[in-house]
């Protein structure tokens, strides 16, 4: 798997190091893999009408790869941990919710969009990139793609006054489920995967502006995949960089 050129500037990149053993999927970001993992850091895509400010709630996600999985955990910063949606498939962003896009083959002719919110409940989709300006109902029905394997849990964090500060999702994505690429799975060192992270950050009352952050800059649609980060496949472990 070579890598695949983009003529987009200011695409970001991140090196994915080997874990040292396999992760127990638990919503604990306290093993010491994680700990010593770098954290890819959220910027403000939009904040309407405050653009200019600083993010509300800081977001931040790191990952982790062996022969089996490839391993994603994310700290969101939350004062309001709130979601209403339970049923898989449901559009989790018009509430509150995290993205993950994963474009294995990085032509954005098929890829993978994940929703996840702070119960836990998923929506799942293979995207056809050659759909130019999908309706909500062409997404549903790219919705009925699901992952077989998929490994999450979310872990909701307070204070001692029992006031939210936020919640950590923990997951692995199993390299068979990129059945649909081409390409071969798991990588080897040197390999990339093509990425994106979002949130979506809104309060529960309306009374503040939606908040849109995320890795790989864009303006608009998530769904840009000319866009999307790079990830880096490395031999070392976080303990021998």
């Amino acid at each position: 798997m070579k890598p695949i050129p983009t003529n987009e500037t200011h695409i970001p990149n991140y090196r994915v190091c080997r874990c040292s053993c396999p992760i127990k999927i638990d919503g604990h970001l306290d093993k010491s893999d994680w700990t010593t993992a770098d954290p890819i850091p959220f910027t403000k895509f939009e904040h309407q009408p405050e653009d200019s400010k600083p993010l509300r709630q800081n977001t931040e996600v790191k990952a982790l790869w062996d022969d089996q999985n490839l391993y994603l955990a994310f700290r969101v910063q939350d004062c309001e941990v709130w979601a209403s949606m339970r049923n898989h498939d449901a559009r989790l962003f018009l509430e509150e919710c995290v993205e993950i896009f994963v474009d294995p083959d990085g032509d954005g002719r098929k890829y993978v969009e994940l929703q996840i919110n702070s119960l836990g409940t998923v929506r799942d989709l293979l995207i056809d990139g050659d759909v130019e300006n999908p309706t909500y109902a062409q997404y549903d029905t790219m919705a009925r793609w699901h992952f077989a394997n998929l490994k999450k849990a979310v872990h909701i964090y307070r204070d001692n006054l029992g006031n939210d500060t936020g919640w950590t999702l923990e997951m692995a994505i199993p390299w068979c489920e990129f059945a649909f690429s081409y390409r071969q799975w798991p990588p080897t060192a040197g390999n990339i995967l093509r990425v994106n992270f979002y949130r979506f950050e809104r309060s529960r009352t309306g009374k503040l502006p939606l908040e849109l952050s995320g890795w790989s800059k864009v303006r608009g649609s998530f769904h840009q995949p000319r866009r999307f980060g790079i990830f880096v496949f490395s031999s070392f472990t976080t303990s021998s960089r």
